[in-house]
């Protein structure tokens, strides 16, 4: 099967350059990520996009050894929580271990003021 054609985004050597921009289109969703080239290391760079379905398009569009991203969550802004939980095994241990963990984390945000 073909890969989809990588589209083309703004890359920008500073982070402060990268949210200047994407302010000046409302664009809230924030990356960034190193260009490796052979020899010389890698290099960070920064982009935004105006979705995480345009981000999730470009990320396809792109050989699976360039699919490193970081994203970047901006000072005194809301954002949402996320947790990345890597564990082996099954979805969901015999003994509850993850449903026991959101189940404390859902009662520690609902306490919250």
């Amino acid at each position: 099967m073909a890969q989809p054609r990588c589209m083309s985004v703004p890359r920008y050597a500073t982070q402060n350059d990268m949210f200047k921009a994407a302010d000046a289109v409302a664009h809230t969703i924030y990356v960034s990520s190193d260009k490796h080239e052979s020899g010389k290391g890698s290099k960070k760079w920064f982009t935004h996009f105006a979705t995480y379905e345009d981000l999730a398009r470009y990320i396809t569009g792109l050989p699976p050894e360039q699919r490193t991203f970081y994203e970047i969550i901006r000072e005194h802004r809301p954002a949402n929580l996320y947790l990345d939980i890597e564990f082996l095994g099954p979805a969901e241990p015999a003994h509850g271990s993850i449903a026991a963990l959101l189940g404390a984390l859902d009662e520690r945000i609902r306490a919250m003021p």
